[in-house]
């Protein structure tokens, strides 16, 4: 767990009051995680279940601001009723580079720490745990608009994104820690650049 010393308890305890503070005021929340050498960055809607009776919902590969743009802007559609989210559902969004988009259903096993720790933890503090919790990935298809279940898809021409939609063979998660860590940014459902964390 990184919470080492009183600080970062502080710290820890802070963040959990902002997620919980910025849930009540807008609805639902969402947090922004960085990329690293080895994982691409990723960002994850939080209490949608509760505001909308929805979802959740994962974008991997964009910056932070393109990121808020997309779960912001898919919100707004599926509180309209203008989105409905179905395992490979195709999402046309104008200005994408000729890239296909389509919505996949998070496999159960993939709803981990590593990717959900904010959202789990927030169920958690409502007293729902894991049962029910459903999220669905916007993927994203490679330069020739091949989607990565399709014949053909070139690997190595799209952002790295987590196949969330297949199921998880790896070992158990390590403890989860659902405040958000030293890489991580926030945002919310009002408008406006993201809110960073730090």
């Amino acid at each position: 767990m990184w919470v080492t010393g009183v600080w970062d308890e502080i710290y820890l305890a802070w963040a959990k009051w902002g997620f919980l503070r910025r849930i009540r005021k807008y609805g639902w929340t969402g947090n922004y995680i960085s990329a690293t050498d080895s994982e691409a960055s990723f960002a994850y809607s939080i209490g949608r279940w509760e505001h909308l009776d929805a979802p959740e919902l994962i974008v991997f590969g964009a910056d932070a601001e393109a990121s808020q743009g997309l779960i912001k802007q898919a919100h707004a559609l599926l509180r309209t009723g203008q989105l409905k989210l179905s395992d490979k559902a195709p999402w046309a969004l104008e200005g994408n580079g000729g890239r296909r988009l389509a919505w996949r259903a998070v496999h159960p096993s993939q709803i981990r720490a590593k990717y959900f720790s904010v959202a789990i933890w927030y169920r958690q503090h409502r007293k729902m745990g894991r049962e029910g919790f459903q999220a669905f990935q916007l993927v994203i298809s490679d330069d020739n608009g091949v989607m990565p279940w399709e014949d053909g898809f070139q690997a190595n021409s799209r952002p790295h994104q987590p196949e969330l939609y297949l199921p998880y063979f790896g070992g158990p998660e390590g403890e989860e820690n659902a405040a958000a860590g030293d890489r991580r940014a926030i945002f919310t459902s009002r408008r406006g650049g993201p809110r960073r964390s730090r």
